[in-house]
This record gives C-alpha cells, structure tokens and sequence, in this order.
C-alpha cells in the first residue's frame, strides 16, 4: 500500500493572537511553505513532492515509526505530533546501518530533520493519502 504525505499550513501564524479575518484586515499574508536552501531532496513521485510541499511517505513510514513511535500512516496529523516527530529526530544521531535497514542515507535523514522542524514551527499538520 502507497502512501504520500501533504503539509498543510495554518491560516495564520502559529504565534498569532488574532483570527484569520482580523490577520488578513491588517494586511499580513497568509503562511507559505518553507524555503529550503540546499534543496530537499526526499523521496517522491507523480502525486507526491520532494519534501516541500508533500513527499512520499511510504518510503519513510519504518523509519519514522521506528525512531519515534508515531506513524505516518494518519489521515490528520497533528502539529502536535510533528512536532514530537522533529523533536525526536533532532535528538537522535545518524547511524550508518539505516543504509541498509532503511534505505535512508544521511543526507535523506537530515532533509527528514529538516522537513519536520520548519513545518512544525509554522503549525503545520500532516495529511496521509494512500
């Protein structure tokens, strides 16, 4: 079974007091997808991204199950979890022999670190497709 992962965003600012409508009346704009420099380079297809925007989740649901006890596999997730999931991430040392248990390299696990940490300071949640 497939799955593909979609960010998505808050209305507005995840530190904001006040709602969309007064937010959008004083002008601000609405919270965009974080910018990624290097580029993410995670996994994905045809209905799927890079990790901006959306990624492919499948390829990377053992992994994260594994390391933070929390699946990928949820229609909603909360910011809360993705948070718990860049936190965990962020305490957690890269080892080689993910290679080959996971297919991940190193490269892929900190564009994972990444990934889970700018979305989870802006309040994003994750939705699962499959």
């Amino acid at each position: 079974m497939g799955l593909d992962s979609f960010w998505r965003l808050p209305k507005y600012p995840l530190n904001s007091d006040l709602n969309e409508k007064m937010f959008m009346e004083l002008g601000n704009e609405k919270v965009e997808h974080p910018k990624f420099n290097p580029p993410l380079k995670l996994v994905g297809e045809i209905t799927s991204g890079h990790g901006v925007e959306s990624f492919r989740g499948k390829v990377y649901t053992d992994f994260i199950g594994d390391i933070t006890e929390i699946s990928l596999f949820q229609e909603e997730m909360s910011n809360e979890q993705v948070k718990k999931i860049a936190d965990k991430l962020e305490a957690t040392e890269y080892k080689k022999d993910w290679e080959e248990d996971y297919d991940l390299t190193k490269q892929n696990f900190n564009d994972l670190k990444r990934m889970f940490r700018a979305y989870a300071d802006i309040g994003a949640t994750l939705d699962g497709w499959w």
